[in-house]
């Protein structure tokens, strides 16, 4: 019997040794992109990618069978025209590539996990391909949103808010929702953050720092890529320049101002007050009166022992009910509203809230309406002397001999000899001062105080 010596066994275990790493080489220098990729799409190379700040923000997925053919299959569906695979499993589709650069091809290492020969990127890198087509424009921030002009890119923390109220707004986020939502609650700041963020304030709560290159403020709006709305721990900041929204300035916090009026039904679909505010420390009455007065709204209800509300009026009349006796999830000697039921408190040092006359000299008001910027209630868009008040705007209508005088966003006139394009009575939506004098009501978004002379018939 043929034996092998320890000194003959050594060579073969050192040759099989360099077969091993050379196949393992080879393996890692065998990996391809496919000659022919699905439709026009061509690779672009491998650049870098990050966790915190994506470099191609559209949709994703992952799983086990990934291939690059399956990733650009999956961008196609849904109309994207970058896709990038990523360690081994990921794919990554977008319109923009954002905040990368291109990388070694030799970073781009991993297998893709349904195909072996095929580079599925590595860690923190993409394989990228395009799909033929020229990429559209890359988004940018406007200088000016209405009435709302940016004042740049700043700096933002989790822990440290730069604008610590967060309204409530129906994504996908734009920058004119957030502004929007800013100005409803009397804010003159608007800032976009991390792609889908809204944050308001009139001033900034803590130390930012304004990027002077704006290049942290990289993320595409949600609802509209075309724009971009802030990016990781950064703010692209709005002001309200031309006019100043409605706004009640609270003194400092007291619960002696504070003052309860009642329990109120509510409902999650149709909130009385539309601002959910988030409470510092434990969940208790006092501390929800002290978010919503840091806010500056002068009502505050509490419902179901842990949500606190806030808003300068209700959004409709409201019904005073029983119920308001759920403990405060933080302190169970106190009452914090219940299911549907609000247990609401007023600052009696606010302002008052800003009201619609009865009458006008020889007008009568006809209460709030709806409107529609391509369908106007009232068709006459007429300019007054002065900032905007309602006797402004009657006054501008009947030098023009019209019968019927709205007035829209604190700031607009109408007039008209009848309500035209559908126009309805509502009980809700005309919320919004005048700029030339923040006690009387000129309508809302979409919403007019109506007035009709007397005489005039409809």
């Amino acid at each position: 019997m043929f034996l092998l010596t320890p000194a003959a066994f050594t060579p073969l275990l050192f040759l099989h040794s360099l077969t091993e790493a050379s196949a393992a080489l080879h393996r890692r220098q065998s990996l391809t992109i496919p000659a022919t990729l699905p439709g026009q799409w061509t690779s672009r190379g491998c650049f870098t990618d990050s966790t915190s700040n994506r470099a191609l923000t559209g949709l994703s997925q992952s799983n086990g069978v990934m291939t690059i053919e399956k990733c650009i299959n999956f961008c196609t569906s849904n109309t994207f025209v970058f896709a990038g695979v990523e360690f081994s499993q990921e794919c990554y589709c977008g319109n923009q590539l954002i905040g990368s650069t291109q990388a070694a091809s030799t970073d781009c290492n991993m297998a893709c996990a349904g195909s072996a020969t095929e580079p599925c990127g590595g860690p923190a890198r993409l394989n990228l391909f395009l799909n033929g087509n020229t990429p559209p424009a890359k988004p940018s921030t406007p200088s000016q949103v209405g009435d709302w002009k940016s004042i740049g890119c700043w700096t933002d923390a989790p822990g440290a808010r730069t604008m610590s109220f967060s309204p409530s707004v129906t994504q996908p986020m734009t920058i004119k929702k957030c502004t929007d939502a800013c100005f409803a609650a009397g804010f003159s700041l608007s800032g976009v953050e991390f792609a889908d963020e809204c944050y308001c304030g009139n001033e900034f709560d803590q130390t930012a720092n304004l990027d002077p290159t704006a290049s942290g403020c990289n993320m595409p709006c949600k609802g509209d890529p075309t724009q971009l709305c802030g990016g990781a721990n950064r703010l692209n900041v709005y002001e309200f320049k031309s006019i100043a929204p409605p706004k009640i300035k609270l003194p400092p916090f007291s619960p002696q101002f504070w003052f309860p009026q009642g329990c109120i039904v509510d409902s999650t679909s149709s909130r009385q007050l539309a601002n959910l505010v988030p409470v510092n420390g434990i969940f208790t009455v006092e501390n929800c009166l002290q978010a919503c007065n840091d806010a500056d709204f002068p009502l505050a209800g509490l419902e179901f022992g842990n949500q606190c509300f806030c808003g300068r009026s209700f959004t409709s009349t409201p019904v005073h009910t029983v119920g308001c006796n759920t403990p405060c999830s933080g302190l169970s000697t106190e009452f914090c509203g219940g299911p549907a039921r609000l247990q609401v408190y007023q600052n009696l040092l606010a302002a008052p809230a800003p009201t619609q006359k009865v009458n006008i000299d020889t007008w009568k008001s006809q209460g709030c309406f709806t409107d529609n910027v391509s369908a106007r209630t009232l068709t006459h868009s007429v300019s007054v002397n002065g900032d905007m008040t309602e006797e402004a705007c009657t006054t501008a209508c009947f030098n023009d001999g019209f019968k019927f005088a709205g007035v829209e966003f604190s700031k607009e006139c109408y007039c008209d000899n009848s309500i035209q394009n559908g126009g309805v009575s509502t009980t809700t939506g005309c919320d919004m001062s005048c700029n030339g004098d923040s006690f009387e009501l000129c309508g809302g978004a979409n919403h007019l105080n109506v007035f009709k002379r007397r005489g005039g018939n409809s």
